[in-house]
């Protein structure tokens, strides 16, 4: 037995076995006793107060086998025992097809009833009614089993940050949206600050989660299109948090946050749940934070529903238009051709509806999460964030969706910070912020040093105001890039559109002008801001000199395929 801290005690593989102590499945690697079927592992062991187990079981193939060995019908069994003097209560017993091998699967086991006492725990894996050499083609693995004293967890620091892809702010029941699509943010509001005009740097995942995580300008951090991830050059919030000796895990559900653009970069874990559901996101982090939470650990949570497509499950798919008898659909694909003088008035209402749907799916799952870290006792001296990388058009403008353009319905998103010990609940601050805010306000609010040269402020600073935010995106139709520079809700915003050595500017008065209807007649102040423009892209060169190229990212066919079925490669 290895005492690693008070908090709790893993148990560790022999030495002498003959198999690897770190295992990988599914691309994620995690410390492991490996059990070839059939085999068992003794530890004796004293079980803490409020004692629960985690660990997680999977199958593996033994060193210098093949998939073709595995028998294709069999199964492992996976048993753990316990007694103070012989072991014999099943705590835990499962049975896993061979087919699901390659994945690690969560367990949690209640140990109080022996709590304070000195046991015996044997692991078991075994094929039941099998036999033959066809078997040694797997190994069992039990990743990881720690015992925690669940006492402990109220202990623990705790950073969450939630993205909700695609969530439009004024779509949100908390920012006065009619609809209740997020009962479950308003109550977190009472615990938390709302940032009533939190703008993304970026119109679309990439760009915006890498100034998320970096406080930096897409013309700055360099992950601006497809073919580019985030150079690990920047210093990142996972990274910062690694550093600190936090336990740093991802679920994410895009391919743009995926190993590929760079975005494992910092985290002791990281899974790509592919355009996984809300609900089994949610399912993946409660585990890590029954298994990690009475440690100091980072969590970054991204849900993808409210993207399109815009198929909510039920009863979500009819909560906002029940009486809908139309065919319209939330396929993008059904949809896209639709323009606003052409689409039925009903099949319009329908699409938001089934939008609205999926926001309200996503905001029960994420209440499900702060609910489960409230029950941990995790909840209170945690710092967790709420936002989005990104809105959504609806027609505004003349086109659905995101990233080709850069008015406020894809620009503007939710923002919800609740600090350790539920500080300055309730209040909320209507100055403009940027996404670039949110690492330095964690940082400052954990008492963590901060990188030099992060472009974003501390939000806990209420003297310190942001007139200007940029925003940017290359990934348009025409092949141009936009910038955009808003003075706040209320003052003016400039959308500047480059083409080769051509430069375009929109100027809009938000005051009068909030849905950029309408550009100004305004030549004097189209130069000033056209001057701005020069200033902000000399001052992001100044600040990549010396530091390393974005790294290059080449999708496989399957890759692009996805990513063409969404829209995105055309």
């Amino acid at each position: 037995m290895e005492l690693i801290e008070a908090s709790y005690l893993i148990i560790a593989p022999p030495l002498e076995q003959d198999y690897p102590s770190f295992v990988t499945l599914s691309g994620e690697g995690r410390r492991s006793l490996i059990a070839p079927a059939p085999a068992e592992f003794r530890y004796r062991v004293t079980v803490p107060p409020r004692a629960v187990m985690t660990f997680a079981i999977g199958m593996a193939l033994a060193p210098g086998r093949s998939n073709d060995e595995a028998l294709p019908g069999s199964r492992m069994k996976f048993t753990v025992r316990a007694g103070e003097d012989i072991p014999d209560n099943v705590v835990f017993e499962r049975e896993i097809h061979v087919a699901r091998r390659d994945q690690w699967i969560e367990q949690t086991v209640d140990l109080s009833a022996w709590s304070g006492r000195a046991v015996n725990l044997v692991f078991q894996t075994s094929f039941p009614g099998a036999e033959g050499d066809e078997l040694a083609a797997l190994v069992g693995v039990f990743a990881e089993p720690v015992i925690h004293d669940r006492a402990r967890y109220r202990k623990s620091r705790g950073v969450v940050v939630i993205s909700i892809d695609t969530l439009r702010r004024d779509h949100v029941s908390l920012y006065g949206y009619p609809r209740r699509t997020t009962p479950g943010l308003e109550r977190l509001a009472e615990d938390a600050v709302v940032f009533d005009d939190a703008v993304s740097t970026s119109s679309w995942t990439l760009p915006a989660h890498a100034s998320l995580f970096t406080s930096q300008y897409p013309s700055v951090h360099g992950a601006v299109n497809m073919d580019v991830g985030l150079s690990p050059s920047w210093p990142s919030l996972p990274q910062l948090f690694q550093g600190e000796g936090f336990v740093t895990q991802a679920f994410v559900t895009h391919t743009y946050l995926a190993r590929d653009y760079g975005f494992a970069e910092g985290f002791d874990r990281h899974r790509y749940l592919e355009q996984s559901r809300a609900e089994e996101v949610t399912d993946r982090a409660i585990e890590f934070l029954s298994a990690f939470g009475d440690q100091d650990f980072f969590l970054f949570v991204h849900y993808y529903d409210p993207h399109w497509h815009y198929d909510p499950p039920p009863p979500f798919d009819t909560m906002f238009d029940a009486k809908y008898e139309g065919e319209a659909s939330g396929i993008w694909w059904d949809f896209k051709e639709q323009r606003a003088d052409s689409i039925d008035a009903a099949d319009y209402r329908h699409i938001l509806a089934l939008y609205d749907g999926e926001i309200r799916y996503t905001d029960e799952h994420v209440e499900r999460l702060l609910q489960e870290m409230k029950r941990l006792g995790n909840y209170g001296d945690s710092l967790i964030v709420v936002t989005s990388d990104h809105g959504e058009e609806f027609l505004e403008h003349g086109s659905w969706e995101h990233q080709k353009t850069l008015y406020d319905e894809q620009l503007r998103v939710p923002l919800v910070i609740k600090y350790p010990g539920n500080v300055a609940g309730g209040t909320t601050v209507e100055d403009q912020v940027s996404l670039i805010d949110v690492a330095p306000t964690i940082l400052s609010a954990l008492s963590l040093p901060a990188p030099g040269g992060l472009s974003g402020r501390d939000l806990r600073d209420g003297s310190a105001t942001r007139r200007e935010v940029w925003s940017e995106t290359e990934h348009t139709l025409d092949g141009s890039q936009k910038y955009s520079l808003r003075l706040g809700a209320r003052g003016r915003k400039a959308i500047f559109t480059r083409r080769a050595e051509a430069l375009e500017i929109d100027l809009f008065q938000l005051k009068d002008d909030p849905g950029e209807l309408t550009p100004m007649s305004d030549e004097e102040a189209r130069r000033a801001f056209a001057s701005q423009l020069e200033a902000f892209l000399d001052d992001a060169v100044e600040a990549r000199e010396g530091v390393g190229a974005s790294p290059a990212v080449e999708l496989d066919e399957d890759q692009l395929e996805r990513l063409r079925a969404l829209g995105y490669v055309r």
